[in-house]
């Protein structure tokens, strides 16, 4: 640095040390500012990082919580199938001791008690079938709802990554105290 002073033209004691001073409080300020700016990024990524963990975290709950009402309501559907064909044995039993019911009108009842069963069971089954497209679509909208918060927390990441970047550099230093430098040495020397 010293041999700077001569080169550029700075040999008055003053104006020597004028640049210096200069190139030494940019230098504190650039180190500082650069310090400020990584501890920033570094805060940044963290806290992204500790958000991407709670999207994983939200997505694994609330798939827990489907799940389990998917298989709650699957249960529910064999316990209602299940009454349903009880109920169908309890009538098909009931008219086979029925007395005085002709062969006719007992297999009529029959079939009756067997369609009332079997129509029980679809609209089970089509219950069933829609809490099951239900479930998949919630599932999607928890999928892009973890990928919407993973997505925010890379941009806050990479941004922070940005500002930290735009922090001045040594280089910008040396350069703002050797302007500095001499544009004072030339406002002394007039």
């Amino acid at each position: 640095m010293c041999a700077a002073i001569p080169a550029l033209g700075l040999t008055s004691n003053l104006a020597g040390g004028l640049f210096l001073g200069s190139l030494a409080i940019g230098a504190v300020q650039t180190i500082q500012a650069q310090k400020v700016a990584n501890q920033q990024a570094s805060y940044a990524y963290e806290s992204a990082r500790r958000s991407a963990l709670s999207a994983d975290a939200a997505f694994a709950a609330q798939q827990e919580a489907l799940n389990s009402r998917l298989r709650e309501e699957r249960q529910a559907a064999a316990q209602k199938r299940q009454a349903a064909s009880i109920k169908q044995l309890e009538a098909q039993g009931a008219i086979a001791a029925t007395e005085g019911v002709s062969g006719n009108l007992a297999a009529l009842l029959d079939r009756d008690a067997v369609r009332q069963a079997a129509n029980l069971r679809e609209t089970i089954n089509q219950t069933m079938e829609s809490a099951d497209r239900q479930y998949d679509r919630d599932l999607q909208g928890l999928l892009a709802q973890r990928a919407s918060r993973r997505n925010e927390a890379v941009d806050f990441q990479n941004q922070a990554y940005i500002q930290a970047q735009k922090a001045p550099t040594l280089l910008d230093t040396v350069a703002q105290a050797a302007t500095l430098g001499l544009n004072s040495y030339i406002a002394l020397n007039r």
